[in-house]
């Protein structure tokens, strides 16, 4: 019994609790995570007419599953950081230092990957331990510590980067261009800008951003 206790409960516990717990719990949950992310990030940028181009790149790049909303903070992450619910945190620099948008849709697209290779619920059930998905199950609810610690450790801890095939089939579905995004990435920059899937022998994909929302996306924390 006590070793069922200790290796079996635990997990079919998170599993159990990352089937039932529904969209608008997990919603729930990933806005309580972003308050706590603030603390590291900052608030999220507002800049005027920003909010729309977020939400136009949010049509653009939907995920394969559920829904997505993005945000723009000024500091505490690199990259993009996909919450339980479908909230997006994406780091300024994306958008400030990069002429192109195709350089932040590779970055949304890595950070859909890792969502669908680990459901965030999960990683931050995973995390805290048994006794949360329990918690969860019987009430409903993460306690302030248990969100804070992980918010701690996606802050602290560096992502990994999804396999050269995973993105350019990525990069495939979401009719994104690869070689901006490899140009700025390292070691596997050569090989997705040599399996471009819109290369410059293929048709262009549709604009990511029309010229006017790039633009103030890109002024969103002026």
């Amino acid at each position: 019994v006590l070793a069922l206790a200790v290796f079996w409960l635990p997990d079919v516990a998170r599993e159990h609790a990352l089937r039932v717990v529904p969209a608008v719990k997990r919603a729930e949950i990933g806005r309580a995570l972003v308050a706590h992310l603030h603390r590291a990030t900052g608030p999220a940028c507002r800049g005027p007419g920003g909010r729309a181009a977020l939400s136009a790149l949010a049509r653009r790049l939907p995920p394969r599953e559920g829904t997505a909303r993005f945000e723009v903070v000024r500091k505490g992450i690199d990259g993009v950081l996909r919450l339980p619910g479908g909230t997006m945190l994406i780091a300024a620099a994306l958008v400030e230092e990069h002429e192109e948008p195709d350089v932040v849709a590779g970055h949304i697209i890595a950070a859909y990957l890792r969502a669908e290779a680990q459901d965030p619920l999960d990683r931050l059930l995973a995390e805290v331990g048994p006794v949360a998905s329990l918690r969860l199950l019987a009430t409903g609810r993460l306690t302030d510590g248990d969100l804070q610690d992980h918010a701690e450790t996606l802050v602290q801890t560096p992502r990994d980067t999804p396999s050269v095939p995973a993105m350019l089939d990525g990069f495939a579905h979401w009719q994104v261009r690869a070689t901006p995004y490899a140009r700025v990435t390292g070691s596997t920059g050569t090989a997705l800008e040599q399996n471009d899937p819109f290369g410059p022998s293929v048709t262009p994909p549709p604009p990511i951003l029309a010229d006017g929302d790039w633009l103030r996306l890109q002024a969103i924390c002026g």
